[in-house]
């Protein structure tokens, strides 16, 4: 639970509507039992006290259930309602007549009533303000903190209702099979947001309930189209750790189109592209190996999009192609030119001719110029960090003393640093000033030249948002790390120079300019690098020769204080490796010396098959190279999907898999 002001905190009450036709009538449960139990499960009455865990255990109005780590509980109601408990999650019970309701404290909760509810029947789930009611579906439910809880349908159609009281609106979406919604409600304001999922965000304690009833699983597949379960296997893990052919027989495998030219490294792919080096300067190749952009510039400046629209350039300018190769727009650009692509949109913060900062929107489709705003009307001294590309209609810039800023279509921009500070003023803390930190010769060692802290509020910078949330590190660099809540307008913050931060990540708050570099490795899919998933995000810390580690962290799992600033690091670190590379979906990438393995997303190391290397998730795909050096492409099982080639190292970027072995480079898509 994250602590908060209560001047900050308005009360909310959410309801979450699910509106079903029935098919029949049933009574009120008449009875809550406790059905199984796996690993360590404990169970307290209304009044805390303890009781022991029997077979198919009575559960009466305020009894109180808890699991651990590994653990698990089922909970069956009137015998047509089950409730199962993931790992380390906590529900109490309240049951008044017909009215049954299971309050989530924390973790997930999976729901599947078989049969629709009588009209004067109820039963609810309930975390904090939000309550979602079910008559007749199957999903789960998962708590992020007190503003966020998602709901996943697998089967049936909901609709989904979020009001804030005290005059707060209410938000209304229809959420069918196969779609999940995020409710989240802060400072008098509540929303939902409606977005499709993928099998492999199916949680494993909700996947082995579909695995193991066929029923369920052929109408969840039937209602949502997830083909939960497809290309499993039941065979163990071979014992000397060498990866097996799956033995799928009569199954078609996946086809595998392979592009391989001497003489070029592959940087990254996206709607039939492929951005290529050769001879040190950037081209463009198809699919067919083609080429499209002959390889005569020295930079590129945006990946290819969904749509194939990739941008390549120089010192002076930057131009953009689309998939055929042919010009778009050429912008002009100069050194540390910020350009980013989204919706068919161009964000790009630049410094003009006459040493000015703009930034601006271009429209590839209209060729206009959407939003044109000089810098030095919002600061004085310029400064531009830099743009976030455009998603949802908006964008977001980062200037270096002013902070960050969301930027609507029409020109006008939010300081999102207004409310922020006012916030921190309330607490007592005094107002920003700019501060030149100058490079010091005697000083050995990486040096960060720029915005000292000195104890003041940091300024963040602009990036991706993924999920609606958006990953930063602080411009005064060695400062903090933070997410932004894209919904909520505000921040999680790590502060840097806490005995906490510096205990958990190593680093001496008093050389924190000094030898200490903090980056947010990314990951690239559907156009864009995103540096976050949800709110979970890594961030990779070296500090001089002593450390240089990746952490994985959960915001989710955040304490605050009036500042909005981490009281509880050690409960947000999920884990800490040599390297953790985030993806889109799947496993996380993890290494330690020689080792690589995946992570899940609670940072615990999977048991698979040894590998020599390891690349990221792309579209239940990914790559690993076998004890003999063989690497091939494997699914979500670890099961080899591919034929083997030889590689010293395998990687994945955008949809492409590349394969390097001596001074050759392949590249592996998947069709």
């Amino acid at each position: 639970m994250m602590q908060k002001g209560s001047k900050y905190l308005t009360a909310l009450l959410l309801a979450v509507g699910v509106l079903l036709s029935a098919c029949g009538k049933k009574e009120a449960a008449a009875s809550m039992h406790l059905v199984k139990a796996e690993g360590k499960v404990e169970v307290s009455d209304k009044d805390g006290k303890d009781i022991g865990v029997v077979e198919r255990l009575g559960l009466y109005s305020g009894y109180q259930v808890g699991t651990q780590n590994a653990s698990y509980a089922w909970i069956d109601l009137d015998e047509v309602k089950l409730a199962k408990m993931d790992e380390e999650s906590e529900i109490e019970i309240q049951k008044e007549g017909k009215e049954l309701t299971a309050s989530v404290k924390s973790g997930s909760l999976f729901f599947h009533v078989e049969e629709p509810l009588a009209e004067d029947e109820t039963f609810d789930i309930r975390y904090s303000t939000m309550v979602v009611g079910i008559r007749g579906t199957c999903g789960w439910v998962e708590v992020r903190d007190e503003e966020h809880m998602l709901v996943y349908i697998l089967e049936g159609t909901v609709e989904g209702s979020v009001t804030a009281l005290e005059g707060g609106e209410t938000k209304t979406e229809p959420v069918t099979a196969g779609e999940r919604a995020e409710l989240f409600a802060s400072d008098g304001q509540a929303g939902i947001r409606v977005e499709k999922f993928k099998e492999s965000d199916i949680p494993a304690f909700v996947l082995e309930e579909l695995l193991g009833d066929e029923a369920l699983n052929h109408k969840v597949s039937e209602a949502s189209g997830l083909a939960v379960g497809e290309g499993t296997s039941e065979e163990e893990d071979p014992e000397d750790g060498s990866l097996e052919d799956d033995g799928k027989d009569g199954e078609e495998e996946p086809q595998i189109l392979t592009v391989s030219q001497t003489g070029l490294s592959y940087i990254t792919s996206g709607g039939g592209v492929i951005l290529t080096v050769k001879d040190g300067l950037c081209g463009a190749i198809n699919r067919q190996g083609e080429s499209i952009v002959p390889h005569q510039y020295p930079y590129y400046y945006c990946e290819p999009s969904e749509e194939g629209i990739f941008a390549l350039g120089d010192d002076e300018q930057c131009t953009f192609f689309d998939r055929e190769g042919r010009e778009l727009v050429t912008l002009p650009g100069s050194y540390g030119i910020s350009i980013e692509l989204g919706e068919g949109k161009i964000t790009y913060a630049y410094t003009r001719e006459d040493g000015s900062d703009e930034i601006g929107c271009y429209d590839l489709e209209s060729g206009a110029y959407l939003v044109q705003i000089p810098v030095e009307e919002l600061m004085p001294d310029g400064g531009v960090s830099n743009v976030s590309p455009v998603q949802d209609g908006v964008f977001y810039c980062s200037l270096e003393t002013e902070g960050l800023f969301l930027v609507q279509m029409d020109g006008s921009m939010v300081r999102i640093d207004d409310a922020r500070e006012a916030m921190w003023k309330d607490a007592g803390w005094s107002s920003h000033t700019y501060e030149s930190v100058p490079l010091d010769p005697a000083e050995s060692g990486v040096q960060i030249a720029g915005v000292g802290s000195g104890g003041r509020m940091p300024r963040y910078w602009a990036w991706a948002v993924k999920d609606g949330y958006m990953p930063s590190l602080s411009i005064e660099l060695g400062v903090g790390i933070a997410l932004f809540d894209c919904q909520t307008q505000q921040y999680f913050e790590i502060p840097m120079d806490t005995e906490e931060a510096e205990q958990i990540f190593g680093v001496n708050p008093q050389m924190a300019f000094s030898g200490l570099s903090i980056q947010i490795p990314e990951y690239y899919s559907g156009g864009y690098w995103y540096g976050s998933r949800g709110m979970q995000m890594v961030v990779n810390i070296a500090y001089q020769e002593e450390i240089d580690r990746c952490f994985l962290l959960d915001f989710s799992k955040a304490e605050l204080n009036e500042y909005r600033e981490v009281t509880n690091l050690a409960e947000v670190v999920l884990a800490e490796h040599e390297t953790i590379t985030m993806t889109d979906e799947g496993w996380y990438l993890a290494s330690e010396g020689e080792e690589y393995f995946y992570l899940d997303e609670q940072g615990r190391r999977m048991e698979m098959p040894k590998a020599q290397d390891c690349s990221g998730y792309w579209d239940g795909y990914a790559m690993m190279i076998d004890g003999d050096g063989m690497a091939y492409v494997i699914d979500m099982d670890f099961q080899k999907v591919s034929e083997g080639y030889p590689a010293d190292a395998v990687a994945q970027t955008g949809d492409m898999f590349v394969i390097y072995h001596g001074e050759e480079e392949t590249a592996l898509f998947m069709k």
